[in-house]
């Protein structure tokens, strides 16, 4: 249960008996303030007066979508409880079985609360508070932007379509059990990750098609599992990132990162790093990219049927423990590393063969 004492100092425990528990406590706060962070006491085994924040409140709703003026419309000032639009201190909140759409314009929410769906298909929607994080049963962005610091859970459906884009410093949370996807009509259609965007899968995220641009140093976090089926695009690569993008982006694969579908070829040509599980079940999966310069690889890399692994490019740091038979290299310098001292040799860059683990003499400390 929530600590009392805690619960005192913002007048929890008066009004509420003092074994009250957590759930009620937190019901409580949540109708006296529009936010609040209750720091539980640690009266045993900590040496300062306060403790970490054990949790912080929500803020209530500013702004209730009632849909009232019809049409779905983000935009329009009647389908607000106060009869104006969202602005960026504000929380907007979408009930249930509910949808809203954002079609243009520049909008704006501290924070958006969203049983229901939220469709971004025209103009841009900032999420300005970096402390609140969002929520939302279904998300579908395309042909618009999706930026700013604060953070989105997608609770139930994701769907980011041709010309969308996130951008900022924000995070986009595909969680888990969700099932979402990654989709253009042609592969010269782009999908935008940018300016610091970070997206984390912990559910089933399917790249189908188009082309996935990361710049400024976006990130993609795989906790779930992430098909990477795309084969259509006009650059070199499916994922891909330009020359120029100001800041290196990134793949952190904790998770199973896999192609199921197509006999051609999926090219990812950012920074990958393997922690997880690469499969490879039909088709190509090429890896032209290098890998993370900060982070040694200890994921598994298997085929299945015809399948194939490619490292096409760049620079691999890859714990010798890993076992890479089922890896071609063609072009790219992948050098293993062990836990002895560093060693000045360069290992060998295999083209056209598969290779095993023990292969490599070179041994790399780190």
């Amino acid at each position: 249960a929530l600590d009392v004492l805690a619960a005192m100092a913002v007048g929890c425990a008066a009004p509420l008996n003092p074994d009250s528990s957590e759930a009620e406590c937190r019901t409580y706060l949540d109708a006296i303030a529009p936010e609040l962070m209750v720091t539980a006491a640690n009266s045993v085994g900590s040496a300062s007066e306060t403790s970490a924040a054990s949790h912080v409140v929500t803020r209530s709703c500013t702004e209730d979508w009632t849909g009232e003026a019809g049409g779905g419309s983000w935009q329009t000032a009647g389908n607000w409880s106060t009869g104006s639009v969202p602005g960026s201190s504000d929380t907007a909140c979408i009930p249930a079985g509910d949808t809203v759409q954002v079609t243009g314009g520049t909008n704006s929410a501290g924070s958006i609360i969203a049983e229901g769906s939220l469709v971004i298909s025209g103009g841009s929607l900032e999420l300005a508070s970096s402390s609140q994080v969002s929520s939302v049963g279904s998300l579908s962005l395309s042909h618009a932007t999706l930026t700013g610091p604060g953070t989105i859970d997608v609770t139930s459906a994701f769907t980011f379509g041709p010309r969308g884009t996130m951008s900022g410093s924000g995070s986009t949370v595909v969680q888990s059990g969700v099932t979402g996807e990654i989709y253009a009509s042609s592969g010269c259609e782009e999908m935008h990750l940018s300016a610091g965007r970070t997206l984390v899968n912990e559910g089933t995220l399917t790249f189908r098609w188009g082309t996935l641009i990361m710049s400024e140093g976006a990130r993609l976090e795989n906790e779930g599992t992430f098909n990477d089926n795309s084969e259509a695009s006009c650059y070199s690569a499916q994922i891909h990132t330009p020359s120029a993008s100001g800041g290196a982006s990134s793949i952190l694969n904790t998770g199973t990162y896999e192609k199921t579908s197509g006999g051609g070829t999926s090219t990812v040509d950012v920074n990958f790093s393997d922690q997880g599980r690469v499969l490879v079940q039909t088709g190509t999966l090429d890896f032209s990219g290098g890998g993370n310069p900060e982070e040694v690889a200890t994921g598994s890399w298997a085929v299945q049927g015809g399948g194939r692994i490619v490292l096409s490019g760049g620079t691999f740091l890859i714990d010798e423990e890993v076992n890479l038979s089922a890896v071609h290299v063609e072009g790219a310098t992948v050098t293993r590393v062990g836990h002895g001292p560093p060693s000045s040799s360069s290992p060998p860059s295999v083209s056209g063969k598969p290779f095993a683990g023990d292969t490599l003499s070179a041994s790399t400390g780190i």
